[in-house]
């Protein structure tokens, strides 16, 4: 009787624990912090010719293992850029942002009302994928960030990743 309690009460706390997620060869975040010291943009598929990447992030340090992420990006060359803001938490390796605390919007202000009924449907989509994990893997001086968890498993499950001083310019998406 005491197995069958037990077994009853992992399988309802089951239901509430987060999942764990893992990236082989991930290396943690503070250690990807502090080897790119005095670079604090990150570059998603840096282009040396056209000297632009696909997205630009920063992060800032929110609390222990905690970070708020600002990316922009220009998905569709109708649209201004876009920023999104989020809270990523690092867990062991992993890196994972809940999509209910987001801020999206677009980078520059004069938007018309199209364009921000746009937004409006992406937002949706984002939050739809609820969460969004990887983790940062060596690859040279650079990293890669393999996701492994939310829609981009799919669409882009790899993101080569650089570290400048300066922002570079903003291209967009493929």
């Amino acid at each position: 009787m005491k197995c069958l309690s037990f077994v009853a009460a992992v399988a309802t706390l089951s239901g509430c624990m987060e999942p764990v997620y893992s990236v082989q060869g991930a290396i943690p975040f503070a250690q990807v912090l502090a080897e790119t010291e005095g670079r604090p943009y990150e570059c998603v598929d840096y282009e040396p010719s056209t000297n632009s990447c696909s997205s630009i992030s920063q992060f800032v340090t929110v609390g222990p293992n905690a970070f708020q992420l600002t990316t922009t990006s220009r998905p569709t060359p109708h649209l201004p850029a876009i920023e999104l803001t989020t809270v990523m938490r690092e867990r062991g390796a992993v890196m994972c942002s809940d999509r209910s605390n987001m801020d999206l919007r677009f980078a520059q202000a004069g938007a018309t009302f199209q364009m921000e009924a746009v937004l409006a449907q992406v937002e949706i989509a984002i939050a739809e994928d609820e969460q969004f994990c990887g983790g940062y893997v060596r690859a040279g001086d650079n990293y890669i960030f393999r996701v492994v968890s939310g829609a981009a498993t799919e669409t882009k499950p790899i993101q080569n990743i650089q570290f400048f001083a300066e922002p570079k310019r903003l291209r967009v998406e493929e």
